[in-house]
């Protein structure tokens, strides 16, 4: 049955955008599309997206209905990913979950396992279908993946591999499977790696890594730091909320240091990171940052623009320099004046 407990994770989904469920056209570049699940009997109620208690080996076919809106004919590709976590502590559709703690890989639990191209012609829907196998062993928590569908722009070449392709607006639809519910889905086991520096975005940050081997989704996540160098004193203080990790997942969060960049030496970075229910997770973790870390960082920043200058200081300047040339030319006509004065003509 479907548990109370688990509201959180269904609300976590829809909020992120990682799923979309029912038909909402996107306005894509080459003309608007639907895609839309279509769930079966046994489905989780009151969810737009495949949430499914499935046992261990069993094979489930997983139909999405592809609309075109447009008048012209389109294709659309369609790719399943295993749900990751991306720099910025979001669930990210467009990653994909390689790590080792998974019971299963993508390409064993979906087949087709890669892209598959679907042409549809103006106004007209199509049924496409992707099968689901579970692993033949009992795993705790859930599986979550999306199957994410984009429309290829019309002109672009119809290759095989993904990145000779251009791709325009993308639908995501989640699948959330489990062999059984977890007694309470709100635990949450976070391991803190290290700590890099790095650039990104075009600012210096700390690339925080983060091991999440908890076997469900981390919602509601909270994180405050304090960056400290060898002496205690405090050089940069972080405060970031709105987490939600994906299930099994190690990536490298991204603390934005703004434009403040760091001088190579020491550190040390402490906080915490409040999960859903209250659960806090301490970490404390040593920071070193060597020249070569600082030339990087720097060599890929852009370079600090000039303030502007306004107009009563363009003012002030224009009057210095009018008033100083009219100086230096009475003094030279004064020592002109005293030099004739001075030395009088021999007759």
């Amino acid at each position: 049955m479907f548990h109370k407990p688990w509201g959180w994770l269904v609300l976590g989904l829809i909020v992120t955008g990682s799923v979309l469920g029912g038909l909402t056209p996107a306005a894509a570049s080459a003309g608007p599309y639907a895609v839309a699940p279509v769930l079966p009997t046994d489905n989780a109620p009151h969810t737009g997206f495949f949430q499914l208690k499935i046992q261990p080996a069993a094979r489930r076919t997983l139909p999405l209905k592809i609309t075109n809106l447009s008048a012209h004919t389109a294709t659309y590709i369609v790719t399943p990913h295993m749900a990751a976590t991306n720099s910025n502590g979001t669930i990210d559709d467009t990653l994909d979950n390689h790590s080792a703690q998974l019971p299963v890989q993508t390409a064993q639990l979906f087949h087709p396992s890669q892209s598959q191209h679907v042409t549809v012609g103006p106004h007209t829907t199509k049924r496409v279908t992707v099968d689901l196998t579970m692993p033949s062993h009992r795993f705790t928590g859930i599986l979550m993946a999306t199957l994410a569908v984009h429309q290829v722009e019309k002109g672009a070449p119809h290759r095989t591999q993904r990145s000779h392709v251009t791709i325009a607006t993308a639908f995501a639809i989640g699948v959330v499977v489990y062999n059984h519910l977890p007694s309470n889905p709100l635990d949450s086991v976070l391991r803190f790696k290290h700590v890099g520096y790095q650039a990104a975005n075009g600012h210096p940050a700390l690339a925080l890594t983060i091991d999440n081997r908890t076997p469900n989704i981390v919602g509601q996540g909270r994180l405050t730091a304090t960056l400290t160098d060898q002496l205690g004193h405090a050089v940069h203080r972080f405060r970031q909320g709105q987490l939600l990790f994906a299930p099994r997942n190690q990536f490298a969060l991204t603390l934005n240091l703004n434009r403040q960049e760091l001088s190579a030496g020491h550190y040390t970075l402490a906080g915490q990171l409040t999960t859903q229910g209250g659960v806090r997770h301490p970490f404390r973790l040593p920071v070193t940052i060597t020249r070569q870390a600082v030339a990087a960082v720097h060599h890929q920043l852009p370079p600090t623009p000039r303030a502007p200058l306004n107009g009563w200081v363009l003012g002030i300047i224009g009057l210095l320099v009018l008033t100083t040339g009219g100086l230096a030319g009475l003094t030279l006509h004064l020592w002109r004046g005293q030099r004739a004065v001075a030395i009088p003509r021999r007759e």
